[in-house]
């Protein structure tokens, strides 16, 4: 299906504590690379619900939703070199209670500035966010 078919996604612009939570990819795409939780929206999901879904799964927080960013399309080389095309609704929310990352981040950190070496879209929504600059 991920050949032929794209996904439908959410991504989540987290404000922790005081700054953005990121967190660090273990595995393709962009292993290794700093980035927001984001994942799929599954069949008859509210997209705020798959938000939440997706935050929790991949941090353990608890999250209050407090606006939608936008929408962008993103494609990805994936496995033996398939395209994953993605069409993904970005949103800001709040995170409360204590980090645990899944199996799908090395680590986790919360920041207070923009790093120029984030992929344009990290950095697109960050700054939309108008959390941290």
């Amino acid at each position: 299906i991920i050949e032929n078919v794209p996904t439908v996604n959410v991504g989540v612009i987290l404000k922790y504590k005081d700054g953005v939570l990121l967190l660090k990819r273990a595995q393709a795409p962009e292993k290794g690379k700093w980035s927001y939780p984001a994942g799929r929206v599954y069949k008859l999901e509210k997209m705020e619900e798959a938000v939440k879904r997706k935050v929790l799964e991949e941090t353990g927080l608890r999250i209050k939703i407090k606006e939608y960013l936008g929408f962008q399309i993103l494609q990805f080389k994936r496995f033996a070199g398939v395209k994953h095309h993605v069409f993904q609704f970005m949103y800001l929310a709040e995170g409360f209670g204590d980090v645990k990352t899944d199996e799908t981040h090395s680590e986790w950190r919360v920041f207070n500035k923009i790093d120029p070496e984030w992929h344009p879209t990290v950095k697109k929504f960050i700054k939309e966010s108008r959390l941290i600059s």
